[in-house]
């Protein structure tokens, strides 16, 4: 195939990028330069500035030290007593304590403390005895008097302590704090000034702890922007006037160099540390770098060139035998005028990745549904027995381990439909399949393999097939841990609760529905287990039946002295007893409790209907709830809120039928009372007629005024028949006004008069 010179062709295009590749090391070669150039620039900033640091911290701290020595001595009493003498007399007595007291002070790395006072002149120093301010510096001090005599005496403020050098000399100065202090409390200014000097041996040893480059500076600067201290003292020109009192960085020039200037104020007086680097020493490092990035440049720009013509006509070779090939195998030609070489070769590939990942999709799903149908078969115990099981095993396209399987039930309790989706649609049960189906098998295959069928709705059933060599316990506890580990995945992720059932590990196809037998058995001690638990056959297969099933007679009497005691007591209390009672015990089997479960429902429907708590039943249909418990604590718990609830039905009927049952007893005792009413019966019960009349109605199925009648007419009924009195005799002895009210009484409730009703009995 001849090479295509257009704008499309890959020729071309390989071509123009391995040019443009020629400006990527120029750049970056630049890029690199510079970076470099101002890494290192920060780099030898940063360190000095850290050495800078590591300086001033060391300085602040005896500078505090030697501040707080000042306080300390203008504390002392005997330092202050010579305040007190005359001013025109020095007492040497007095001047002798305070010497003795500075020279028994701890003085580490001060070289000096001095007092000097005011008023006399005089300085007293705990080395150098006692001597006018004057013959003091002369003596021991090189530089000028006048100035040393004006930072002594400068104007007092608020005990502010001030910076000095003794001597004016940077090489080996005597850095000194001034601390003054009025204390005679009498207007004007400083009557004492103390000095703590700090040792020059000590000072310089700080400096040269502090150096970062032979050729870097170090500086003290005081207050007004005159230097103290210089680690080189030969230097000149260093002004921090326009920084002076703030951090910062910036670059001057000075003794014909370049620096990068850095300062930093102290936290503890009023003076500036100051480094200076040389720029020099950056250039020092990049002349090495500069010189490698133009040869670099040079022969990049030279290789780049050849090898962008080379690399063309390599790279562009395989296409064309991937042209050729293409087109020889599946007739599909290269058009140069409709697309690019690659252009073609992509789409060629996506057709036949397209057309692979079908029939491989194809494969996989009618492998798995093979798999699916094999295994549910041989749960159900169903399989070709012509063929032998490792040949039954390769159709179906599963490759056992060895011939140990055990099998678990999962049902699935609760799920967290915001993660998997509704159950009630077809995408929530497959996401949910989905996902136990993966978790369980890819905990399975970390050391053995496990295959999952959904079985029913919410229902799944794992088959664990184990690696060779494992004893039965070492198999149950393997199938142990991976449904450990998937419960405690499952539930933080995705919300799935499940009881889970596990088999004894048995051998073959035969072992297989064999082991589904018993996992079903197993998850059927769900109802004595509760949900969320795992089950082992072998926990359930050897329970005994226990059930004491006389005892449902004294059950019923337990349970129906709780519904009728007035007493608060707890209707679990009540439900421990019947279990005992009934030979309930920790290791009952299932039947066990089911006995007793249908038993007690029964007991409670009897005494259900036995207080009269039909409607309530209606209402919350315990019967029904009881049945349809899904675990024995559902079961214990449904039961206890019944029986609390009939516990609290009784007592309230009971409290009814007292009062209808005392207001009929005050009716037929009262009757011959003319005025008898409603409201005179409700007053004596202390509640309102209307109630009275309702509850009375509901209990005895009459009102009581009908009731009152109703006695009434029985006595009148009863002397009619037993006497010969007369209608208003009768009427006087049965409560009625007159023998009007009678007969109208009588009448109505009877369809005849009281005359016709005594003619009737023949007494007429």
């Amino acid at each position: 195939m001849t090479m295509r010179w257009n704008s499309k062709s890959f020729f071309t295009r390989f071509l123009v990028s391995y040019i443009a590749i020629l400006i990527i090391p120029f750049l970056t070669l630049l890029l690199t330069y510079f970076v470099a150039q101002q890494s290192i620039r920060n780099e030898i900033v940063n360190s000095n500035a850290n050495s800078l640091h590591q300086f001033f911290n060391v300085v602040d701290s005896k500078l505090e030290e030697m501040t707080s020595c000042a306080f300390q001595v203008l504390q002392d009493f005997s330092v202050k007593n010579i305040v007190y003498s005359a001013e025109d007399a020095f007492d040497g007595y007095k001047a002798y304590e305070a010497r003795k007291y500075l020279t028994g002070l701890p003085r580490n790395d001060f070289s000096d403390i001095f007092i000097y006072y005011h008023a006399s002149d005089h300085i007293i120093s705990c080395t150098r005895s006692c001597l006018s301010s004057s013959l003091f510096y002369t003596t021991y001090y090189s530089g000028s008097y006048d100035t040393f005599y004006q930072k002594l005496t400068v104007p007092y403020t608020n005990d502010t302590p001030r910076l000095i050098s003794m001597d004016d000399q940077e090489d080996a100065p005597q850095l000194t704090v001034l601390l003054s202090q009025n204390v005679s409390f009498a207007l004007g200014d400083a009557d004492i000034t103390v000095g703590v000097a700090l040792s020059p041996t000590r000072l310089q040893q700080i400096l040269d702890s502090a150096t970062f480059h032979q050729e870097g500076l170090l500086f003290i600067f005081d207050q007004n922007g005159n230097p103290l201290v210089s680690s080189s003292p030969n230097t000149v020109g260093v002004d921090i006037h326009a920084y002076n009192g703030t951090d910062s960085c910036y670059t001057d020039t000075f003794d014909g160099q370049t620096y990068v200037i850095q300062l930093f104020h102290s936290a503890v007086l009023d003076c500036t540390y100051v480094s200076a680097i040389p720029t020099a020493v950056f250039w020092e490092r990049l002349n090495t770098l500069r010189l490698l990035v133009i040869i670099s440049l040079c022969l990049c720009v030279a290789a780049s060139v050849a090898l962008a013509i080379l690399f063309a006509h390599r790279n562009y070779s395989p296409l064309t035998s991937i042209l050729s090939t293409i087109h020889s195998k599946t007739n599909l030609a290269y058009s140069p005028s409709q697309k690019n070489e690659m252009d073609f070769i992509r789409e060629v590939l996506i057709q036949s990745f397209d057309e692979n990942r079908q029939m491989f999709a194809h494969i996989q799903s009618e492998s798995q549904t093979l798999q699916e149908d094999f295994l549910y078969r041989a749960l159900q115990g169903i399989w070709n027995v012509d063929a032998g099981e490792a040949d039954m095993f390769c159709r179906n396209h599963i490759y056992p381990l060895s011939d140990a399987f055990l099998v678990v039930l999962i049902r699935v309790e609760t799920v967290d439909e915001a993660v998997v989706g509704p159950l009630s649609t077809a995408e929530g049960n497959q996401t949910l399949s989905f996902v136990l189906a993966n978790v369980f098998q890819e905990l399975c295959a970390m050391e053995h393999q496990g295959f999952l069928l959904n079985i029913a709705p919410l229902s799944y059933a794992g088959i664990l097939n184990f690696t060779p060599g494992l004893s039965p316990d070492q198999m149950r506890d393997a199938a142990l841990a991976v449904c450990n580990r998937l419960t405690s995945f499952l539930e933080p992720h995705f919300g799935i609760i499940s009881t889970i059932a596990v088999s004894d590990a048995l051998t073959g196809l035969s072992g297989i529905h064999a082991a589904y037998l018993q996992a079903s058995q197993a998850i059927s001690y769900r109802f004595i287990f509760g949900k969320g638990s795992h089950i082992l056959y072998r926990d359930v297969v050897a329970r005994s039946f226990y059930y004491n099933g006389d005892a449902t007679s004294q059950a019923a009497q337990i349970l129906m002295q709780y519904v009728q005691d007035s007493s608060k007591a707890s209707p679990v209390d009540a439900i421990q007893q019947v279990m005992r009672l009934s030979s309930i015990r920790d290791n009952a089997s299932l039947e066990s409790i089911r006995c007793f479960k249908y038993d007690i429902v029964n007991v409670v429907n009897k005494i259900i209907y036995g207080i009269g708590a039909s409607p309530l039943e209606r209402e919350m249909h315990w019967v029904q709830l009881l049945l349809d418990a899904e675990t024995l604590d559902d079961f214990q718990e449904l039961l206890a809120q019944s029986l609390q609830q009939l516990h609290l039905y009784w007592n309230q009927t009971r409290e009814q039928k007292t009062v209808c049952d005392e207001a009929a007893e005050y009716v037929r005792e009262h009757y011959q009372d003319p005025n008898l009413s409603l409201t005179s019966i409700s007053s004596v019960f202390h509640i309102t007629p209307s109630y009275l009349s309702k509850l009375f109605k509901a209990q005895k199925g009459i009102g009581l005024l009908e009731y009152l009648s109703k006695v009434r007419l029985d006595l009148a009924k009863e002397l009619l028949r037993n006497t010969s009195l007369s209608l208003e005799e009768i009427a006087g002895r049965t409560g009625f006004l007159s023998d009007i009210t009678l007969i109208k009484t009588f009448k109505k409730w009877e369809g005849v008069t009281p005359g016709a009703y005594r003619k009737l009995q023949g007494l007429g």
